[in-house]
């Protein structure tokens, strides 16, 4: 199953909580390599690695994938 996230949804709550990069993948327990490859789209990433985003977000899997 691929799963195509929507990054502007993880940039949007990264502004809005004033929150770098560096801040937000540690904040998800996440490599800054493992954050830039969702953010780019990578096809690679793991849906644990997905999910972590998620919860540090407070959403679900449906809520930050692109239609």
């Amino acid at each position: 199953m691929k799963i195509t996230i929507d990054s502007e949804k993880i940039y949007l709550y990264m502004v809005t909580n004033q929150l770098t990069k560096k801040q937000f993948a540690k904040d998800c327990g996440l490599s800054i390599l493992s954050l830039n490859k969702i953010l780019k789209g990578d096809e690679s990433v793991s849906l644990i690695t997905i999910m972590k985003v998620c919860k540090t977000m407070g959403i679900s899997l449906k809520e930050i994938t692109k239609d």
